[in-house]
């Protein structure tokens, strides 16, 4: 036996013994383990189990070892070919307890590539406020609001829904909605619901909806590859009809379609205090190339 292999049975007998724990592996297909990241192994012949291959801090090379199995798949020898030294310890004495799959060659070459891991994806941006916009508001609701939030066109966007339960605390009338402006930016606007509504959950709504007819996705939209969600805000009277519908954002080849199809939606009366009420929701028309 060469004394590099003697030296490694050692090394794993002690390691054995530190962990205190035998680990088996089921015949079976072979088993995936977790190499030290920037790890590439090519073991020659079909593996039915192996031990890990871990990389010596910020060493990197290319190590290629022969080794000898017995008729059980066992690795029997290891004999270094080249490479940098401290990876060919690392792989000799990783090898020697390997499981080959049966029928096994009497000799197989191992390759094992060392390089660099990956660097870590860099951050993601946070998303920001793109621009604030304020729609049928007075001056003055203006300044509390701005008073109140302290927000500005660049800050980090804050949680809609702690905003949006802000909003309702400073004036049961006023709303905000979210729109996209870029993929990093998002646009804040401020309104006023139409005085007399009440606003509700797009949940509630649709648990109310009595007629919904489907929209139709223009074949030149379709052949343009053009896709999305559009987004509107709509008043629904008290008797279930929609009367009013703006488009919050969406694909511009797509608005006209939604807003066509969603106007003649009709809904079960929404009762406050038992008496119908005009309410305010949002509805979303999802138009997805098949």
């Amino acid at each position: 036996m060469s004394r590099i292999k003697l030296m490694a049975r050692r090394w794993v007998a002690f390691g054995a013994m530190a962990a205190g724990v035998w680990l088996f592996t089921p015949v079976g297909s072979a088993q995936r383990v977790p190499d030290s990241p920037g790890v590439l192994v090519n073991p020659g012949a079909v593996l039915r189990d192996r031990t890990p291959v871990q990389a010596p801090q910020g060493a990197t090379g290319l190590v290629e070892v022969d080794v000898r199995l017995n008729a059980k798949g066992e690795v029997t020898d290891a004999q270094e070919v080249s490479g940098p030294e401290a990876l060919r310890r690392e792989v000799l004495s990783t090898v020697l307890n390997w499981h080959y799959a049966t029928p096994s060659p009497a000799t197989a070459r191992v390759t094992v590539s060392f390089s660099p891991p990956d660097p870590p994806p860099p951050p993601a941006a946070a998303t920001r406020i793109g621009a604030i916009n304020y729609r049928n508001i007075s001056p003055e609701m203006e300044r509390r609001i701005q008073d109140e939030f302290g927000l500005k066109t660049g800050d980090p966007l804050p949680d809609l829904g702690n905003l949006q339960t802000k909003v309702k605390d400073l004036n049961g009338q006023l709303s905000v909605l979210m729109s996209r402006s870029s993929n990093s930016a998002r646009e804040l606007t401020f309104f006023l619901d139409p005085p007399g509504t009440y606003r509700v959950s797009s949940g509630v709504s649709k648990g109310l909806l009595l007629n919904q007819v489907r929209a139709n996705y223009p074949p030149s939209a379709k052949q343009a590859g053009v896709q999305g969600v559009v987004r509107m805000q709509a008043v629904i009277g008290e008797g279930g009809n929609i009367e009013r519908l703006d488009v919050i954002e969406g694909p511009e080849m797509l608005r006209q379609p939604a807003m066509d199809a969603v106007r003649q939606w009709t809904y079960r009366p929404y009762l406050l205090n038992r008496q119908p009420i005009k309410m305010v929701t949002e509805i979303e028309i999802n138009f997805a190339l098949r």
